[in-house]
C-alpha cells in the first residue's frame, strides 16, 4: 500500500516559529469595546456580567505570511516493502494587511450571600462557543475572601484567596 497526504499552510506571524526565518516589522492599530454590569436585586443576591473585545479589531500593515503546500504522493514501496517517501515543498512568503478580529470573553457570576460573611453562587467563562461554568462557596473577611470552586468541565476542585488586589488560585483536574 501506499501512504499520501497533503499539508496546507498559510498564516501570518511576527515571529517565526516554523520556519525560524527574521522577525517581522509588521505594526497594528486596534480598537475593543469591553461591557461590564452588576446588579444587586436584593441584599443578598448579585449579579455580575464581564464583557472583554465585545467588538475589538487589529489592523497588521506588512505582516509577514507564509502560504505552503507539502505533499507526499511521491511515496514509493520498493521491492523489499519498505517506503520511500520524498515529499515536495512549495510556497511563498511574503508581506500583507490583515484584519483581525479578537474573539469576545463573557465572564459571568450570580452569587447568594449566606450567613455569617459566607457566599455561594455559580460563576464561568464564555469564550469561543465554549462555556466553562464553576460552583463557588466563598467566606468574606474585611479586605478580602477566601473560597472553594468546581470546575463542573473538568471535574476540578480549586481554592482560591484574594486580599486587596492580590489574588491567587489553584485549580486541579480529573
Amino acid at each position: 500500500g501506499s501512504y499520501t497526504g497533503t499539508l496546507y499552510i498559510d498564516y501570518s506571524y511576527d515571529k517565526d516559529k516554523l520556519f525560524k526565518r527574521p522577525d517581522s516589522s509588521a505594526h497594528g492599530i486596534g480598537y475593543a469595546l469591553d461591557a461590564s454590569m452588576q446588579y444587586t436585586p436584593t441584599d443578598k443576591l448579585h449579579f455580575l456580567l464581564d464583557i472583554r473585545d465585545l467588538l475589538a479589531v487589529i489592523h497588521w500593515n506588512d505582516a509577514t505570511y507564509t502560504k505552503a503546500q507539502a505533499n507526499t504522493a511521491t511515496t514509493t514501496t520498493g521491492a523489499d516493502g519498505s517506503l520511500s517517501v520524498k515529499p515536495t515543498l512549495t510556497g511563498v512568503e511574503g508581506v500583507r494587511n490583515v484584519h483581525q478580529r479578537l474573539p469576545a470573553r463573557v465572564n459571568f457570576k450570580a452569587v447568594y450571600d449566606l450567613s455569617d460573611g459566607y457566599e455561594a453562587g455559580i460563576a464561568g467563562l464564555y469564550v469561543s462557543n465554549t462555556l466553562l461554568p464553576e460552583l463557588l462557596v466563598a467566606k468574606h473577611f474585611n479586605k478580602g475572601q477566601y473560597g472553594l470552586r468546581y470546575d463542573v468541565t473538568s471535574h476540578g476542585l480549586g481554592g482560591y484567596a484574594q486580599v486587596s488586589n492580590f489574588n491567587i488560585s489553584l485549580l486541579s483536574d480529573s
